[in-house]
């Protein structure tokens, strides 16, 4: 069965509006980019197109590689005790003079990207907090159609501290086993052999083939890659066969379309978050 982030995002879109009708505002999130940057210009069109189709403001702060470090400083202070900014979100890869202590001036509840080192501690901590929006993401789709982790031998292949780490976090929490595979793991499809859901966002395109996930009844392609103008994501797997993966017993996420629409959406599912816990919502 292949699993759509269309058909996820129609059930986010409904709990969105089903808690902005108890709200009389409008959440408003400020986006700091660099406009020197494609990628981040493009996610940032990206969040902007999805949080104003549902009703959010947006206030984008462009920035670059010449931005004064005190500049950069005093939006985020400034952003941090406005209390009409409900989220704050500084787009990757990062102006290569924000530096950590910066990010760490967002306030724990407006931090919606999840990146400061207070939500970062409580992910881990399995406290409460704001957590990476893509790893959010991916937990939405076994939610989706009530797939049960516990017991279950989770493979994530990637190690990054936006999607690999805090995902693993994310499963733990779940009861499931998980393993993290890396560029330096040796003998990759004894793992994936041995998993019931193999999550990949390692960025190599064809990495996983057919015969590396034999046993998984759940595969999550989070990567998004570029082939010949085309966009691929880990696995070079036919998502059209239907006799090899018994459609009722394996589930499949597709790229593009997958992981990667859904992303946006947590974001501002994080923002109302942070707004109830900053009491602007009961």
């Amino acid at each position: 069965m292949i699993i759509s982030g269309k058909q996820v995002i129609v059930r986010l879109k409904e709990e969105i509006q089903n808690i902005l009708k108890k709200y009389s505002g409008t959440p408003h999130i400020s986006i700091i980019f660099n406009h020197e940057d494609e990628p981040s210009i493009s996610y940032t069109k990206s969040i902007s197109k999805v949080a104003r189709e549902n009703g959010f403001r947006l206030t984008l702060y462009e920035v670059d590689s010449n931005t004064q470090e005190d500049e950069l400083k005093e939006i985020l202070i400034s952003l941090a005790e406005d209390d009409d900014v409900d989220g704050i979100i500084v787009t990757r890869p990062y102006v290569s003079r924000m530096k950590t202590e910066f990010i760490n001036l967002i306030p724990r509840w407006k931090d919606i990207d999840g990146q400061t080192d207070a939500n970062i501690a409580a992910l881990y901590k399995k406290e409460e907090g704001l957590f990476p929006a893509t790893p959010l993401a991916v937990m939405e789709f076994f939610k989706e159609v009530n797939y049960t982790l516990a017991g279950k031998h989770v493979v994530i292949i990637g190690r990054s501290t936006t999607v690999g780490l805090p995902l693993y976090h994310l499963i733990l929490r779940e009861d499931a086993t998980c393993t993290i595979c890396h560029s330096k793991t040796s003998n990759l499809k004894y793992f994936t052999n041995q998993a019931d859901v193999v999550i990949s966002a390692a960025g190599v395109p064809g990495l996983i083939t057919e015969d590396m996930v034999e046993r998984a009844t759940f595969l999550i392609d989070v990567a998004i890659n570029i082939v010949d103008g085309k966009v691929v994501g880990d696995m070079a797997i036919n998502f059209e066969e239907k006799d090899y993966y018994q459609e009722d017993l394996l589930f499949l996420t597709p790229v593009p379309g997958g992981v990667g629409p859904v992303t946006s959406y947590m974001l501002l599912l994080n923002t109302l978050k942070g707004m109830q816990k900053r009491h602007k919502l009961k």
